[in-house]
């Protein structure tokens, strides 16, 4: 949940940058995002790519239509240049993406922990004791 969480934070702070900054275009965001989910699907368990891509697709849709687009359309409106229909447009695009890197970098790292658990359990223990004569 919390890896979530940090994917939607994430998705909302990038879209809010590319409303208040006009030269940033939704391509910058979206292309290196699913270029680098897809990448990903190679190194993490299938697992939490499934579930990575599934949350993804849960998220963008009661979500953003309710909370997001409410709060773009409030930054589009605080600024000059700004109009959602054209700065607003691939929100729910980025809420779907960036929960989908989060919970794949999430099961990257549960993968590499448990690699390395596994070489230590490998491992013959050491024996630490002596004989002493009394």
């Amino acid at each position: 949940m919390f890896t979530l969480s940090l994917g939607v934070g994430a998705a909302v702070s990038l879209s809010m940058v590319r409303i208040l900054i006009p030269q940033v275009q939704l391509w910058h965001y979206l292309l290196p995002g699913y270029i680098v989910s897809l990448a990903m699907t190679y190194f993490v368990p299938e697992l939490f790519s499934g579930i990575a891509f599934d949350s993804g697709a849960v998220v963008s849709g009661p979500m953003t239509a309710t909370f997001i687009l409410a709060f773009a359309h409030g930054v589009a409106d605080a600024v000059e240049h700004a109009s959602l229909l054209v700065d607003g447009f691939g929100i729910v695009a980025m809420v779907a993406m960036t929960p989908i890197i989060a919970l794949q970098i999430l099961g990257f790292i549960y993968n590499r922990k448990s690699s390395v658990e596994e070489l230590i359990t490998e491992q013959e223990p050491i024996s630490i004791t002596s004989e002493v004569d009394v």
